[in-house]
């Protein structure tokens, strides 16, 4: 009969461990390498293979070359944080002597095409499926499909006009009578432009002869609400289109001109011959200014003789003012003192008291 020794319960969390002792048949099991643990070489990847699979696939082109580099000029961008490649390292491109794609290597470090190294400014023929090797960037090139013939496509468009040529000489008359109806439309529509035209221009003159009786006032307004009581034709034309924007509307050029008619056309208006130049080299503009005393309208002349300022006399002059140039002063201008101002005064006083004493008589003593 076999024996049951009752044990106490324990949950799974709370199980009696048992402790391992170094150097105990049960450590060594634990920390020893079996073959079972061991990978064959054949499921293994480097780092070279990895890099290898990881490359571009350029497709070349017929007619323009492709740029690789760094720079943001070339066709493709590559090696953007490797400084040892240039901007434009290597261009592909297609020789039409030859018939092969040619890559010349512009870089200053080379580059390997098919494993074989090449330098600066060397030339090397190109195959379908060759590999670039620039600087760790790996470049597969592939060969584009032939480009068409131009003489098989000519030949394809002309088969093509000869079956529609019949049906173009069917729609001939059809044509010609649309084209005779179109040109007679074209003259009517040709004909009431005309008139349209004849019509703004007419509406214009009269637009025109319309604002040419204010001309006259608006200048007024601007040569007495001014600070200065006379000034030049471009100073009155700025203003004039500064005050009203309907007017700012039109050109610079013809304000210029309706003004300078209006100023010779109409007495009222005082001109001021200037000579000389300017800063600049331009010469000096006339002044014109507003004379009320002329003006026949005499609501005008009470309204404006009493809010604005006529011109002065002294004003009604040019003059010239010129810069003279001070005298130069020695080298030892800091030696000079120049005498006090009370000392002067002093020396008047001691000369006016000697010749009142020499003019009154001494008196003496007694």
């Amino acid at each position: 009969m076999e024996t049951t020794v009752n044990q106490p319960w324990c949950s799974p969390q709370h199980k009696p461990t048992t402790t391992v002792l170094p150097d105990s048949p049960e450590d060594i099991e634990r920390y020893a390498m079996h073959s079972d643990d061991l990978q064959p070489t054949s499921d293994l990847h480097s780092s070279t293979l990895q890099s290898v699979s990881a490359k571009i696939v350029v497709v070349g082109d017929y007619q323009k070359p492709i740029t690789l580099g760094r720079g943001g000029a070339s066709t493709i961008k590559i090696g953007r944080r490797n400084r040892q490649i240039s901007r434009i390292h290597v261009s592909i491109e297609y020789n039409n002597e030859s018939q092969h794609f040619q890559l010349t290597v512009l870089g200053l470090n080379g580059a390997n095409v098919d494993h074989i190294r090449y330098g600066q400014h060397a030339i090397v023929v190109l195959e379908d499926h060759s590999f670039i090797d620039v600087l760790g960037d790996h470049i597969e090139f592939r060969i584009p499909p032939p480009p068409r013939d131009e003489k098989s496509e000519e030949i394809f468009n002309k088969e093509c006009v000869e079956e529609e040529k019949p049906e173009e000489e069917e729609f001939k008359e059809e044509k010609a009578n649309d084209l005779s109806i179109e040109s007679i439309e074209e003259e009517k529509v040709a004909k009431d432009e005309k008139t349209n035209d004849l019509s703004q221009v007419e509406e214009k003159e009269n637009e025109s002869q319309e604002q040419e009786q204010d001309y006259s006032e608006v200048i007024i307004d601007a040569l007495v609400f001014s600070r200065t009581s006379s000034m030049p034709i471009s100073d009155i034309c700025s203003r004039i289109m500064k005050s009203n924007p309907v007017y700012a509307e039109q050109s610079r050029e013809l304000w210029i001109e309706r003004i300078k008619k209006v100023l010779k056309e109409k007495p009222f208006f005082g001109e001021i011959q200037r000579k000389g130049k300017t800063a600049d080299g331009s010469p000096k503009e006339n002044l014109y200014y507003y004379n009320s005393e002329l003006d026949p309208v005499e609501w005008r002349r009470a309204t404006y003789t009493q809010v604005g300022r006529s011109a002065r006399k002294c004003t009604l002059k040019d003059k010239q003012y010129f810069w003279k140039i001070p005298p130069k002063l020695g080298r030892h201008r800091s030696s000079y003192i120049p005498p006090p101002a009370q000392s002067e005064a002093k020396s008047k006083r001691v000369r006016q008291n000697e010749q009142n004493e020499n003019n009154e008589p001494k008196k003496t003593k007694l």
